[in-house]
Parts: C-alpha cells; structure tokens; sequence
C-alpha cells in the first residue's frame, strides 16, 4: 500500500450510529387501575398522570417506587434488540418498551471492535430506550456487564423535575452460583447490595440511594424473572413482524 492510500485509510473515522433513526421504539400498551374518587379507572401508562399529593410516609415512598429492567437480545440473523419493563413495587407491569432490531455495519463491527456491545447497549439502545419511557424509574437493573456505564449516559432530566435520579444496577446471579464474569476494571467503582435473589452491583456513589430503593422493594422476591418476559415479548414481537412480512 503507498502512502497516499495509507493516508486516506487513516482519515477514517468511526460513524456514530444515528439513535433516533438506528433504534425505533415499539411500546406496549399495558392499563394500568388506579385508584379514584370515582372508583376504578384504567389510565394508560403513557399519558401523564395528575401527581397526588406527597404525605411524606413510607407507605407513600414504597407506592412510588418503580424498579425497571433493560436488556438486549443479539442474533447474528436480525442484530441488537433492546426491551425495558417497568414494574411497581408489586412486580406488575406498568409499560414495556422494544426497539426494533438494528445490525451494525461491518465497518461498525471493525473499528468498534470488543467494545461494540458496550457502545449500543450503553450509548445507543439503553439511553434510547430510557429517553422514550415515560414512567419514572427508581432503580434500572440491567442483565448484562456491559450496561455498567449506562449511569454515565441517562437522559439529562428537567430542571423543574424532582424525580430522584434513577439508579443503575447490573444484575449478578451470585446466590444462585451462576455470578456474571465480572470484569474487575469495569467493576473497580462499584458495590454490592442484595434485592431478592441476586446481588446488584451498583456505582458506589448509588449505594446508599439504591439501598433506600431497595427497602421499598420488599415484594421483589425473584429479581432475575423479569428478564424472561422481555426476552420472550422481544422474540413474540418479532414473530409477528414476522408473520407481517
């Protein structure tokens, strides 16, 4: 190779890929009953809800917890499909999220190298998908080690907001002996705290708002099932885009 064709392949540069375009969002609609003056009314979780009144008690705080689940599923026939659950405390559901699938390009593939996984599951799917939610989130468990840095990369919130920021946590199956590989670099800044039947790793600068989280959580006995339904809704989705086709 001369040197001008080395100067030219030198000039290339990784393209981002365009999150708006590269990840549309699919949402389920799922009425959710909430309580009223009239009795029982389905509101859909989508539309905003008339905030009630705060009365400071704990009953108060654990009704308002959220606990969301993000994950991805990866085929080499259809690429990177991300789906977000958001359950009450209850463990119910309260809105589900799933992007269609995106394949990267073999350039992608070439100049991202290793850290491919870590770049559309924290930079590109996660934030998508999170920016498109419109219940808030307490605490975001994640399946894979690849979403730790997702807490750098949250939607930026309202000033006029006082949602408390949501907290991010990789889900480590330890209690039932089959522990993530854990990465010591990645997890260098990261402690543990225990909901139900996993440990959560979780920034160290988190951990006493998701151990606060956390308390509020008491229903959550099996913290990795959640994981399931979005995998299987992924791959129900995708049957039916199928079918369509």
């Amino acid at each position: 190779m001369d040197l001008a064709k080395l100067e030219s392949v030198a000039q290339v540069r990784p393209k981002p890929v365009p999150m708006e375009e590269a990840v549309p969002v699919r949402r389920e609609r799922l009425p959710v009953p909430m309580s009223s003056e009239e009795g029982t009314s389905l509101a859909h979780p989508l539309t905003p809800r008339r905030r009630q009144p705060s009365m400071g008690s704990s009953k108060d705080a654990a009704a308002a917890t959220t606990i969301g689940y993000f994950t991805t599923v990866h085929s080499d026939r259809t690429g990177w499909t991300g789906g977000l659950l958001v359950l009450n405390g209850s463990g119910r559901p309260l809105e589900f999220q799933c992007t269609l699938p995106i394949r990267p390009s073999r350039a992608h593939e070439i100049l991202f190298g290793t850290t491919l996984g870590e770049h559309l599951i924290s930079e590109v799917i996660g934030p998508t998908l999170l920016q498109k939610c419109r219940t808030p989130i307490s605490l975001l468990c994640c399946a894979q080690p690849e979403a730790a840095s997702l807490q750098e990369n949250l939607p930026a919130r309202t000033p006029a907001s006082d949602q408390a920021a949501t907290v991010v946590a990789i889900v480590s199956e330890e209690k039932n002996g089959s522990a993530h590989p854990t990465d010591s670099r990645r997890f260098a800044g990261h402690g543990p705290v225990t909901l139900g039947n996993a440990t959560l790793l979780v920034a160290v600068e988190q951990l006493e708002a998701a151990e606060g989280t956390i308390a509020n959580l008491r229903d959550i006995v099996d913290t990795v099932e959640p994981f399931e339904r979005i995998t299987e809704a992924i791959r129900e989705a995708q049957s039916q885009m199928a079918r369509a086709a």
